[in-house]
């Protein structure tokens, strides 16, 4: 063999990549690539929380919503109800102080009272009052009243969703619900209702919606679904009552009321139907024949309507606390026949006879230049102001006066340092009531619940 042989001398050439494997690995890079900023978009949406209201991001809001290790959320309820454009102030709405313990809000349709540590919100719609129980009690957070998303549902008048897993939450408010489920009844032939009540509009928070036919009566359907029929078109009016979800229903000039599950709690046999509530408990006061009565929320009678009245007017009374004048103390009833008055409990049993000219002191004068207010309750002792033949008597729950005749000229409230302090006159004398019954050695009775 030659070791200089040409061919063994040339260079050998190198091997060429193909463009295509170029291409091929580009791809497979790229891809790879692709992956990871999925997978990385997928784990920063999975890490921020993200919050909208109405379909509209309202990230604003994390700044505002407490969310506590165990996933469960709060809302400073001032804060809140600025952002849902109500009015909030610290205090009771009836005894404006400036109690940080407690603090109401309000708009056009309502008024919501909170205070620290209860489980029960007092909402007050035209002018009556109703107590609604919450899962949680109002708690105190960096300073400020709080309440749950599950209780400010109740509050706010909204639907609050939060996915935990995707850490996201939606905000659904009544007005955006009651658009969009409007506008589909309308859309399946139903005629628009001007100008429909607040309590009519709640009605969607529970996933129903009060519908007006062609011929002009009205019947429920469904939000979910149009065609479910909850209550035929053919009432001459409706009224939503969401405490009980039942509707009051006119026909015939006359009022009965139908749950919604189609059954028939009271017959509409009624001249008129008025929702009452206390703490716990909802009532219908009943008018037939300009004579009332009382019916629980099955529809069962309490009081018969055979009688003249039944509750009090309190707007006398704003000072004392006193928004429901229809059950005093969450279970006494005022009831007036042949134009005396006597009291009743919830249960529909007569505590007294019908030997009250009325109840309550609403005016008074004081001994120096104090501004009074009037008074029908004391709230420590659950003592209720009787009046006969303009002189009173303060009558316990039991129907028991506690003086041995009607002595005193006059009951009232005077505000000092922001606190109502009660007064009693008899003649010449006033004393302050509160330690006259110490001195007196008049117990408390138990709070009631």
């Amino acid at each position: 063999m030659d070791l200089f042989d040409e061919e063994l001398l040339k260079p050998k050439k190198k091997k060429q990549i193909q463009p295509t494997t170029i291409i091929l690995a580009a791809i497979i890079t790229l891809i790879i690539l692709c992956v990871i900023v999925v997978v990385a978009i997928v784990y920063l949406k999975g890490t921020i929380l993200t919050i909208s209201i109405d379909g509209i991001t309202a990230n604003e809001l994390e700044d505002i919503l407490i969310i506590e290790e165990n996933n469960k959320v709060y809302m400073p309820i001032r804060k809140m109800a600025e952002y849902l454009n109500y009015q909030s102030y610290n205090g009771d709405y009836t005894n404006r102080s400036e109690d940080a313990t407690k603090c109401y809000i309000e708009n056009l349709e309502e008024l919501v009272s909170f205070t620290l540590d209860s489980n029960v919100i007092t909402k007050v719609i035209d002018g009556q009052s109703q107590q609604i129980k919450i899962t949680e009690p109002i708690k105190e957070i960096n300073g400020e009243l709080c309440i749950t998303a599950e209780g400010a549902q109740d509050a706010f008048n909204l639907q609050f969703y939060y996915d935990v897993e995707h850490n996201n939450i939606i905000i659904q408010t009544l007005s955006y619900l009651y658009n969009i489920a409007s506008t589909q009844a309308i859309n399946n032939g139903y005629v628009a209702i001007e100008e429909e009540t607040f309590a009519n509009k709640t009605a969607v928070l529970d996933g129903m919606i009060i519908v007006k036919a062609q011929n002009g009566n009205f019947g429920v359907i469904s939000t979910t679904n149009n065609e479910e029929m909850i209550l035929e078109t053919k009432y001459d009016s409706i009224q939503y009552l969401r405490k009980s979800s039942d509707f009051l229903v006119g026909s015939n000039s006359k009022k009965g009321i139908i749950s919604k599950d189609r059954s028939t709690k009271v017959d509409p046999t009624y001249d008129s139907i008025e929702k009452i509530t206390n703490k716990n408990d909802t009532f219908y006061l009943v008018e037939k024949s300009d004579l009332y009565g009382l019916l629980d929320v099955n529809g069962q009678t309490v009081i018969f309507p055979e009688y003249q009245k039944i509750g009090i007017d309190v707007t006398a009374y704003s000072q004392n606390g006193v928004t429901n004048g229809y059950i005093l103390y969450n279970q006494i009833v005022p009831v007036q026949r042949n134009n005396k008055w006597a009291l009743f409990n919830i249960d529909g049993t007569k505590i007294t006879d019908f030997i009250y000219d009325s109840f309550g002191c609403p005016t008074a004068k004081a001994q120096d230049t104090s501004v009074t207010y009037g008074v029908i309750e004391v709230f420590d002792y659950n003592l209720i102001v009787a009046c006969q033949n303009r002189k009173y008597n303060l009558i316990t729950l039991e129907g028991n006066g506690l003086f041995d005749d009607y002595i005193l000229d006059s009951v009232y409230i005077t505000v000092t340092e922001g606190k109502n302090v009660y007064y009693i006159t008899s003649g010449e004398q006033t004393r302050e009531l509160i330690g006259f019954l110490q001195e007196n050695k008049v117990t408390k009775p138990i709070a009631i619940e």
